[in-house]
C-alpha cells in the first residue's frame, strides 16, 4: 500500500472532545491513517490524502471491485482515526472510495462540507447496515 500525503503541514483532521458514550480523538494525520488501514482486506493499492474545495480527503483505492460493505468499513476506519462525525463519504467507485473529513485548521471552507458528502452514520443507515 502506497500513501501519498499531499495534506502538507497545516491540513489535519479535527480532533472532537468526546460526546456521551464516545472516545475522543486526537488530531489525525495520514500516518495515522495508513496505520488503521495496512491490515486492511481487500487489498488496497493506495491511499491518498489530499485537499481540495478546503477539506481534506481521503481516496482509498483497492485491487479489486469493491461493495458498498466495503466502503463503510473504509469509514469505520477513518472513524476510529479521525472520529465519526468528522467522517463524510463522497463517493463509491468501483475500485475505489472517496471521504471528506472536518478540517482542524482555521478559517473553515465557505461551503459547508454536506454540500460534498455525507455523514458516515447516515449512509450507513440508508444502505441498512450495521457497523463493524
Amino acid at each position: 500500500m502506497e500513501l501519498i500525503d499531499d495534506w502538507g503541514d497545516r491540513e489535519r483532521v479535527a480532533a472532537r472532545p468526546a460526546a456521551r458514550g464516545e472516545v475522543a480523538t486526537p488530531v489525525a494525520t495520514p500516518e495515522a491513517i495508513e496505520a488503521e488501514l495496512a491490515r486492511f482486506g481487500p487489498a488496497i493499492i493506495t491511499v491518498h490524502c489530499y485537499k481540495d474545495v478546503g477539506y481534506p480527503w481521503v481516496m482509498v483505492v483497492f485491487r479489486t471491485m469493491i461493495a458498498p460493505s466495503v466502503a463503510l468499513k473504509v469509514g469505520d476506519a477513518l472513524a476510529r482515526v479521525c472520529g465519526a462525525r468528522n467522517v463524510y463519504l463522497n463517493s463509491l467507485r468501483p475500485k475505489a472510495v472517496y471521504f471528506l473529513l472536518e478540517p482542524a485548521f482555521a478559517p473553515q471552507p465557505d461551503l459547508l462540507i454536506s454540500r460534498y458528502g455525507a455523514p458516515l452514520e447516515a449512509i450507513r443507515s440508508c444502505w441498512n447496515a450495521s457497523p463493524g
